[in-house]
């Protein structure tokens, strides 16, 4: 939701002069927001360095529930400050979504809010757009698998990421099965 472009403007002039203070003064949500959305839309560099913006482009060649393996290992070679300002995002925005009975925010709506914040090409280019979904799957993922992206649990059995794995495997079995069906006939 959009909030007055003045009273952002306010809050940015305090946040340059250290009066963190201001912050307890606000009683609309969305000032800080949307204050904090145009920080990182004018960061110098996103938090997904320009220069491997196209690796996180190529999760699009992979099927989503695949993803994650692809992710973590793109998350490990993020700069060090990168990946801590990513996963206190991704945290505070788990928490945000916990409270979607009242905010409406979903983890979708989050991922549409904020993932172009964080990939960001230095040039648009039509494929970026055409791809954004990935980059609202990727937030999605991030969000759901938290512990494994930013925490190191260990990654289950790869194959409980590659469902389309597993069908193939299941219809592999149920071809032998098959024969042997026709066997017995």
């Amino acid at each position: 939701m959009a909030a007055p472009e003045a009273d952002v403007r306010e809050l940015e002039i305090h946040m340059s002069q250290d009066n963190f203070y201001y912050l307890q003064t606000i009683q609309n949500c969305h000032i800080v927001s949307n204050y904090w959305k145009k920080l990182m839309r004018e960061m110098q560099d996103p938090i997904c360095p320009f220069e491997q913006y196209d690796n996180y482009m190529e999760l699009t060649n992979i099927p989503p529930e695949r993803r994650v393996l692809k992710l973590n290992t793109l998350l490990k070679q993020l700069p060090p400050q990168n990946r801590n300002t990513l996963k206190f995002i991704i945290q505070f925005m788990r928490e945000v979504t916990e409270h979607e009975p009242h905010n409406r925010m979903t983890a979708y709506n989050i991922a549409v809010t904020v993932g172009p914040n964080i990939f960001r090409p230095l040039t648009v280019r039509p494929a970026d757009l055409f791809n954004a979904g990935t980059y609202y799957d990727v937030v999605i993922r991030m969000m759901e698998n938290f512990e494994i992206l930013f925490e190191g649990a260990p990654i289950p059995n790869p194959d409980d990421f590659d469902l389309v794995a597993q069908a193939d495997a299941l219809a592999q079995s149920m071809k032998g099965v098959g024969t042997v069906m026709g066997n017995l006939k």
